[in-house]
């Protein structure tokens, strides 16, 4: 026997009972029992010799009644017992082992696997203990019973019970349920409508009418109380009177009590309780629980443009040479018209994808390291950071939380890029989820059904219907909107950049912890990342919206979410002007179905942190040192923090020399 302690408290805090209905818990005089399911539905699990099975007692539902037969023909024999008692043994260990040893592949350190598991063992230790009470009931028995016939049948019956020592007076049950009514129905619907969301808050209307009368008019509730289907006999559905005047009436009352009750066992049993509630709570739960997270950290973590950056990282003198006998990336030049325009150049560039993957980088740099930051990459006054044309876009327009920048080159003044940040903070993260949850839900489901991929042709529509209450709402925070305008307003309005591009890539670090814990431009020492789903997968939907050739990095696709869109893309608009490059491992371009032209690079990251195959310079690290960095610089962070090996030296200095401050770190 062990009392809770939620119930010492209750105890220690109620009040006698003395008519004024102002307490809040009143103590009975005797404890009452809780019933649960299992007591109502009358469910036992009898074990046998014929009935009994190795994980009989590992695998059994938690509140279960169990009925052991110790004696007599159908006896449990003593080395069963001792099978079940090894198993479920070694089925607790395990388990225990699986929780510690996925606690430490995450990268949790020994004392916090340590700590963490021993709280596992503590809030599972009661399954364990009544599996050995049940063990050395049977072996009590057993050894009392020794010289009883072996043919007198006997078995033992564990239950477990709940009781309660105070309860809730009316005054609390009041109070309760206002608060659950206001802030869980009326709170959300008032601020639905308040945002102009009307769409949606008609929906929570009804489906929040449904959900509450199922909640509060709940019969499992009841039946917990009551403790028995009994409450069906007698006149709460047929009368007595009418039952009892002759035996074929009494007959007919009986069976159709007996259908009244098997019906509702069965919603009790399997719809309002069960497994499949338990596993839709769980998902449910989850989901609400990432989006708190994202809320929360949405407060906390603000928002900002950018932070200034310094170049010490960055090596003029090194430089990473294809390796003779090995296939290179086949995009590793693009095209032609995707090279980047410098003096004395023409033709395709070796090192364009390199150049798309570190001006995706730098949109989250702060405009005052821009110069300095395009310089060391591409050489002095070769690129422009051109805010003249951003603000001018900006003003007199509705200001939107998506920042991007616009980098012209003079040598050509036909060809710009525009670079787009992406997730920056949990805002971001919210609005993201947004755009693309309904096609995380499509995919989960196509993964779940069996030969899933049948129902790809429908898809599209169906994530289309979902998003038809969101359409307006969706376009209020969708950054691709702005993106696409600016694209459009270069292009239609200011007549400029006829060789323009959108690059973009799909990691948001926090700047304002990089700036202030560390010198060079790029570091693996850093203490918040925050994930991104939107800035490659926002330069795909302009570039397929605008029809300007689009290179995403690490983003999130659109063929399954392009009719939710506005205006809508088409497939041959995907396949024709965007190209996403997808490092192995990385979560983010497993989110809906990728066009045609895209790049599959590798990822050096271990197992257990596929998360950093989205950092953008560890992608930049690998196109490198796949493709040759040709006569770009190369980076310290590739040998230092990603597991590539040190570019080879040109000039007089040797690695150490030149990265002295990143082994200082």
């Amino acid at each position: 026997e062990s009392v809770s302690l939620y119930s010492r408290l209750m105890v220690k805090y109620a009040e006698p009972d003395n008519g004024s209905g102002r307490q809040f818990f009143t103590e009975y005089e005797t404890p009452k029992r809780q019933f649960n399911i299992e007591d109502v539905l009358d469910r036992e699990v009898f074990v046998t010799d014929a009935t009994w099975n190795l994980e009989k007692f590992y695998c059994r539902r938690s509140k279960a009644r169990t009925v052991l037969v110790v004696n007599g023909p159908s006896k449990v024999y003593p080395r069963q017992m001792w099978s079940s008692l090894i198993c479920a043994a070694l089925g607790t260990v395990l388990t225990v082992l699986f929780v510690a040893a996925f606690l430490r592949w995450g990268g949790a350190s020994i004392p916090l696997v340590i700590i963490l598991t021993v709280l596992f063992i503590y809030f599972n230790r009661e399954s364990a203990r009544q599996i050995y009470s049940l063990y050395d009931s049977y072996r009590d028995t057993i050894s009392n019973n020794a010289t009883d016939d072996p043919n007198d049948s006997e078995a033992i019956y564990q239950v477990t019970e709940t009781h309660r020592l105070t309860r809730p007076s009316n005054l609390t049950c009041w109070v309760l349920f206002g608060c659950e009514l206001f802030f869980l129905f009326v709170f959300p619907l008032w601020m639905l409508y308040d945002v102009g969301n009307n769409a949606i808050a008609v929906l929570f209307l009804i489906l929040g009418a449904f959900s509450g009368c199922r909640y509060y008019f709940n019969a499992p509730v009841v039946l917990t109380e009551l403790g028995s289907l009994d409450l069906l006999d007698g006149d709460f559905i047929r009368t007595k009177s009418v039952a009892e005047k002759n035996e074929e009436t009494a007959a007919i009352a009986a069976e159709n009590d007996w259908r009244e009750k098997n019906r509702l066992a069965k919603i009790v049993g399997h719809i309002s309780q069960g497994s499949r509630r338990d596993a839709w709570v769980g998902v449910i739960g989850t989901f609400v629980m990432i989006f708190l997270f994202l809320f929360l950290s949405a407060f906390a973590g603000g928002s900002n443009s950018g932070a200034e950056q310094t170049t010490d990282n960055i090596l003029k003198d090194f430089r990473y040479v294809p390796q003779n006998g090995t296939f290179h990336y086949p995009t590793c030049a693009l095209t032609e018209d995707f090279a980047i325009p410098e003096a004395g150049r023409s033709g395709t560039s070796s090192s364009a994808l390199a150049d798309y993957a570190y001006m995706a980088s730098i949109a989250y740099t702060a405009p005052e390291s821009m110069p300095s930051v395009l310089d060391a990459w591409f050489g002095e006054d070769v690129v422009f950071d051109n805010t003249e044309l951003v603000e001018e876009f900006r003003s007199g327009r509705e200001e939107s939380a998506v920042h991007f920048k616009l980098l012209t080159f003079p040598n050509n003044p036909d060809f710009a890029v525009v670079s787009i940040r992406g997730t920056n903070n949990g805002w971001d993260m919210i609005s993201d989820a947004q755009l693309w949850s309904a096609s995380v839900l499509a995919q989960a489901v196509r993964a779940l059904l069996p030969v899933g991929e049948v129902w790809d042709p429908i898809l599209v529509n169906l994530v289309e219907m979902i998003g038809i209450l969101q359409s307006a709402s969706l376009r209020k925070v969708a950054f691709y909107v702005s993106t696409s305008a600016f694209v459009e307003w270069l292009r239609d309005e200011k007549k400029v950049f006829p060789s323009l591009r959108i690059t973009g890539h799909s990691l948001g670090v926090s700047q304002s912890v990089v700036a202030n814990q560390m010198e060079p431009l790029f570091s693996c020492s850093i203490s918040y990342i925050s994930l991104s789903l939107d800035q490659g997968g926002l330069a795909m939907i302009s570039g397929a919206q605008t029809q300007t050739p689009a290179v995403g990095l690490s983003g999130p696709n659109t063929i399954i979410t392009r009719k939710t869109l506005e205006p809508p893309v088409t497939v041959e608009n995907l396949n024709k002007y965007t190209f996403n490059i997808i490092p192995d491992r990385d979560p983010v371009p497993m989110i809906d179905d990728p066009a045609k032209n895209v790049q599959h690079i590798a990822c050096l990251a271990p197992a257990n942190n596929f998360i950093d195959c989205h950092t953008s310079i560890r992608s930049l690290c690998d196109i490198q040192y796949t493709c040759g960095s040709g006569d770009r610089p190369t980076l310290c962070d590739c040998a230092l923090y990603y597991g590539y090996p040190e570019p080879e030296a040109i000039g007089d200095r040797t690695f150490q020399e030149a990265c002295g401050v990143k082994d200082e770190l």
